[in-house]
């Protein structure tokens, strides 16, 4: 049904939640990647907006140039965090607002882009999958692991003994591999082929010398949660947007930054030498051996890419009602 114009189509909760799915998110997230790829990706590092202590409303924006989408999307972050937000979405030609939209997709959007790195990065057959921490977010990433590569086996490692548990029984009900909770993180990490870190630590939570010479160690947290040596000695440093990583202490009003901005500032460790996962999506030969490390530095054009896919499946399916702003 289309949309007529000078109409805006807002959506609620209920006329999104069921529009897409994390297959279909990781492959709108590797087409918004090529376009990043092709320099038509518009980014900014998400900003906060503090209303007290560890509370904070979040507004994340971006733009994709070739899809002729851009918008915002804005949630509580901190304390506040949760799967309430909202996404204004525009096309960008006049700047014409299509939607606005209920947006529960911010964990979901998080999932395919772990989906899409370990995809990329992770060696063909790898199996044994471990887990830090037992947020929000991690159960979506482990079964976006387990969608593009063969799962066979998740180690879960986290310090509250009862949260880990609670954790641990719900990854047994979604994933077909064997879970297993681990109070050890050195037992956790021993094998594992791919280790994903999902926390809100301002301390490293992982060291070089905890992994084995060839994994894939993917993060998506606060940026302090990897230290300096594995960055310097991994073999391959990617990130989703080094926009984002070079911005993040402005999220955080300086308080928190990326290591990755110290280490190019001191030189060890320089921009050059890292590379943005879009490149790496359509390579021949993506690096899948020795010491991978991917950070996935936040959203922006992602979420656009995801807010402008559910609109479209509204319109076709004649969700929501019409309003004329203007």
């Amino acid at each position: 049904m289309a949309q007529s114009d000078g109409e805006t189509l807002v959506l609620s909760r209920d006329d999104v939640s069921d529009l897409i799915d994390l297959p279909a998110a990781i492959d709108v997230t590797r087409e918004a990647l090529r376009e990043q790829a092709r320099g038509a990706a518009v980014e900014q590092p998400p900003t906060h907006l503090d209303l007290r202590e560890r509370a904070s409303l979040r507004t994340v924006r971006g733009a994709l140039l070739d899809s002729r989408r851009t918008g915002v999307r804005v949630t509580g972050a901190h304390d506040l965090a949760g799967p309430s937000g909202a996404a204004l979405l525009f096309e960008t030609e006049r700047a014409d607002l299509l939607s606005v939209m209920a947006y529960p997709f911010g964990t979901l959007r998080t999932a395919a882009v772990i989906g899409v790195a370990v995809d990329v990065l992770a060696g063909p057959s790898a199996g044994i999958v471990t887990l830090i921490g037992t947020g929000r977010n991690a159960l979506g990433l482990l079964e976006a692991a387990a969608l593009v590569r063969p799962v066979t086996e998740v180690r879960v490692f986290g310090r509250n003994d009862q949260r880990r548990d609670e954790f641990v029984a719900l990854a047994k009900k979604a994933l077909t591999a064997e879970v297993t909770g681990f109070a050890d993180l050195t037992q956790a990490l021993d094998g594992a082929q791919v280790v994903i870190v999902s926390t809100n630590s301002t301390v490293p939570v992982i060291e070089r010398a905890d992994v084995g010479p060839d994994v894939l160690v993917a993060g998506m947290g606060v940026p302090s949660e990897f230290p300096d040596d594995l960055y310097l000695e991994a073999d391959s440093v990617v990130v989703s947007s080094k926009a984002h990583e070079k911005g993040f202490d402005e999220v955080w009003h300086g308080t928190l930054r990326s290591t990755l901005v110290d280490l190019d500032a001191d030189g060890r460790l320089p921009w050059g030498s890292v590379t943005q996962l879009s490149d790496l999506v359509d390579a021949a030969a993506p690096p899948r051996t020795g010491v991978r490390v991917f950070r996935e530095s936040a959203g922006g054009y992602g979420d656009i890419a995801l807010a402008s896919y559910v609109y479209e499946q509204a319109l076709s399916r004649g969700r929501g009602h019409r309003v004329r702003f203007s």
